[in-house]
Formats: C-alpha cells, sequence, structure tokens
C-alpha cells in the first residue's frame, strides 16, 4: 500500500479504538450504575470490578457475536495480496459515525446504545458506498428465523428492541419473587443484599465484556482482511487484548453522566432492586450472546431498572425521564447511520473510496 493506503487504514483503526473506548464508558457505566447507586460497592471499587470481569468476558465470550457484525454488511470478496481500501472506508466511516453519536449522548447524559450506533453507521456507510445491495437485509433470516442464526439487518434489530423488553419482563417477574421472598424481612438483610452483588454486578460485567467486546473484534477482523494484514475469519489474540485494553480504559474513565440517569433518575434503587435488576440484566445478556445476538447492555440494563420500579410500584419510575430514554433509543440508528453516510459520502466523493 502506498501512504494514502495507509492513512486510510491507520483512521479505520483509530475509530475502531475510540469506539471501544466509548462503548467501555458507554454500555460499561450501566453496568456499575445500580451497583453504585445502591450503596453496595463505592464508585472506583465497582468502576475496577466491573473492569476486570468484563476483561474476562472479552477474552473468554467467544466470537459467535462477533460473526454476526463481520456480516451486516456485504463488502466485495477478499483478494489475498490486493488490499480494498473502499471496504476499509466503509467500515471507517461506520465507527466514525458511531463514535459522534456516542459522544453527544454521553454529553447528554442519556443512555444510548453502542451497539444500535455500530449498526446504523454500518448500514449509513454501505448505502452511500456501494448502494442498497451492500446491506444485509436479514432476508434468510427472515424467511425461517427458527431455524436459521441471527443474521444481517433485521435479525440484529429484532435482538436489539427484543432484548430490553425481556429485561423488562424478567426484572419485574425476579422482583416479584424476591419481593415475596423477604416480606418479613429485617432490615439488616439489606447487608446481605449489597454482598451478593460482588458477585451480581461481576457476572453482568462479564455479560457485558462478552458481548461487547466481540462487536469491536469483528470489525478489527474486517479492517485486517480487507487490508490484508491478516487473513482468516478468526479472531487473533492479539486483537482480544487490543480491544481489550480499550474498553477496560473506557470503563476506569467512567461515563458519569450515565451513571447518574440510570441509577438515581429512573427509579430509587434500594439493595433488592439493584440485585434482581443485575440478575435479569445478565441472564438476557448471556442468553443473547449464546445465540449470537449483538445487543446493547445499556438498553437491557435500564429496562431491568424499569421492571423492577414497576414491580414495586408503578407510579414510583419516572416515566418522563424513561421517554427521554425511549426516545434516544429510536433515533439512534438513523442518526448514526446519517453521520456515516455523510463521512462516506466525503470519502466517497471526495477520495474516490
Amino acid at each position: 500500500m502506498d501512504a494514502f493506503g495507509w492513512a486510510v487504514v491507520a483512521l479505520a483503526v483509530f475509530f475502531l479504538l475510540f469506539f471501544s473506548f466509548t462503548n467501555g464508558f458507554n454500555d460499561a457505566s450501566a453496568v456499575v450504575a445500580t451497583t453504585i447507586a445502591s450503596g453496595a460497592a463505592s464508585p472506583r471499587n465497582a468502576v475496577v470490578l466491573a473492569a476486570v470481569t468484563g476483561a474476562l468476558g472479552v477474552v473468554l465470550g467467544g466470537s459467535a457475536v462477533a460473526n454476526t457484525i463481520k456480516k451486516m454488511v456485504v463488502l466485495p470478496p477478499h483478494v489475498a495480496g490486493a488490499p480494498q481500501l473502499s471496504a476499509v472506508a466503509i467500515v471507517g466511516a461506520a465507527l466514525a459515525g458511531a463514535v459522534l453519536w456516542n459522544l453527544t449522548t454521553w454529553r447528554l447524559g442519556i443512555p444510548s446504545s453502542s451497539s444500535h450506533a455500530l449498526v446504523g453507521g454500518l448500514v449509513g456507510a454501505a448505502l452511500v458506498a456501494r448502494g442498497p445491495d451492500a446491506v444485509n437485509w436479514g432476508a434468510a433470516w427472515l424467511s425461517d428465523p427458527l431455524h436459521q442464526p441471527i443474521g444481517g439487518l433485521a435479525g440484529v434489530v429484532f435482538g436489539l428492541v427484543l432484548a430490553p423488553a425481556l429485561g423488562l419482563s424478567a426484572a419485574w417477574g425476579i422482583h416479584k419473587v424476591v419481593k415475596l421472598a423477604l416480606r418479613n424481612a429485617r432490615f439488616r438483610v439489606n447487608t446481605h443484599l449489597k454482598r451478593a452483588q460482588i458477585l451480581t454486578s461481576s457476572v453482568l460485567s462479564f455479560a457485558h465484556g462478552a458481548n461487547d467486546g466481540q462487536k469491536a473484534m469483528g470489525i478489527f477482523v474486517v479492517i485486517l482482511l480487507y487490508s490484508d494484514l491478516e487473513g482468516g475469519d478468526s479472531v487473533p489474540l492479539w486483537v482480544r487484548a487490543v480491544v481489550l485494553g480499550t474498553i477496560t480504559a473506557g470503563t476506569l474513565g467512567g461515563g458519569w453522566p450515565i451513571m447518574k440517569t440510570l441509577g438515581r433518575r429512573i427509579f430509587k434503587l434500594e439493595p433488592v432492586h439493584s440485585l434482581d435488576s443485575q440478575v435479569a440484566s445478565a441472564a438476557v445478556l448471556f442468553g443473547a450472546t449464546n445465540f449470537g445476538a449483538p445487543v446493547s447492555t445499556t438498553h437491557v440494563v435500564a429496562a431491568s431498572v424499569m421492571g423492577v420500579g414497576a414491580a414495586e410500584r408503578v407510579s414510583a419510575v419516572r416515566w418522563g425521564v424513561a421517554k427521554h430514554i425511549l426516545q434516544a433509543w429510536g433515533t439512534t440508528i438513523p442518526a448514526s447511520a446519517l453521520a456515516a453516510g455523510a463521512i462516506m459520502a466525503a470519502l466517497h466523493y471526495g477520495a474516490g473510496l
């Protein structure tokens, strides 16, 4: 490759790492928000614990979600020995659009989804660069959703929408059962509930790392493949290490505005509410990862908080705040698609990519 080619690859990798970092302080903030709000751990201890257990999830979480993300768009066939910068540019523009949206929602303190932003970015960049045929719309999955693995835009969006619904309903059911079981418990039971969150928050962080880390790894493999720097579809160990490092750095950086929204503004969390929401969220994330579905940790956690609040008392949930969150959820994919599409248009028509 010439200097221009290396610059395109370098920018794509830069935005990949930036995306992983924003994913760390965006979605990982959701993981620790309930633990901190319920008083189970200090902000520093909760974030460090999330960074460590989330890192284990990145390393041990498999590759099913990564494979789904890699097949979101239809790129030209790879030819060994012939770097294809147009494909790298599509991925780079998608990541740049996702980063812009992540930064915007983080600044506003709105719990948004890195997963939605990445999906929207990929669709917007691919549409501008190569037209509708460049997007895997998910026709194969729609034709036989019970027997086909989740794939394409239809399957991914289905998973992204279904996961929060499952999180809300699971949290509602779990809290109803736990509330009944603890109806005669004394106040000191809160001490045990707080201690139990060390385990449940660790499991939730692991599940987050397993699902979200794979998204970045899948895109990294695509960049390396079309840059002709690595061959094959497997995720190299060093790629896992790099993604692990950037997500961990983002987690340690902390997304405090998002933590406040999830931990305090939706519903006033007590230790039992936090514990129940973590159990529900972790169960949904593990299930999604097992099926290769890239879902949003932030959305699942936010929905589970709404679920335990509604199980306690429907009027206790600040539905006005929930409404703003839902509006952000609905605008993430189109907004990130527009941003990525604009960036891709500049690269396509300005630099010929």
